[in-house]
């Protein structure tokens, strides 16, 4: 989303897609059902999208029937959350991408739905390149905030 007034040149991208996060969640959520709790979770994508953490996590276990507490889930899978995360690399072209705006002078601003545990997480592991400010945007109205 770019903002049109040539005064205040702002760019916004949607750090979720540049990682993929759902998809990597997904695998995660996969990994830890699978092998301690003996479940697919093939099927039940659908309750992680356009969800944080702990919501799509809390809507996946309501619809396996689950009687686990979310803190608990979260807990067990933690390092290979961590792992997942620190471990992947960005779109192919997306640091060529931040450069070439920073360079035009635009402000390159970034926006997840995940919360500063997933977001620190990456900007730890891509510090070299990941210099733009992150924000925590839940919903779109919060999204409208960045450009106005």
């Amino acid at each position: 989303m770019i903002n049109p007034t040539d005064s205040n040149k702002t760019v916004l991208i949607n750090l979720d897609v540049l990682f993929d996060f759902p998809s990597i969640l997904f695998s995660v959520y996969r990994t830890h059902f699978t092998s301690r709790e003996n479940i697919d979770i093939g099927n039940y994508k659908c309750h992680l999208e356009n969800k944080d953490i702990k919501e799509g996590l809390k809507s996946l276990m309501k619809a396996l029937d689950s009687q686990k507490s979310v803190e608990d889930v979260l807990k067990s899978l933690k390092q290979n959350l961590e792992m997942s995360i620190t471990c992947i690399k960005p779109v192919i072209g997306t640091k060529l991408l931040v450069d070439e705006l920073q360079n035009k002078n635009y402000n390159v601003k970034l926006y997840s739905i995940y919360d500063n545990y997933i977001t620190d997480l990456v900007k730890k592991s891509h510090n070299d390149w990941l210099n733009c400010p992150i924000e925590y945007t839940p919903t779109w109205k919060s999204l409208e905030k960045l450009v106005t």
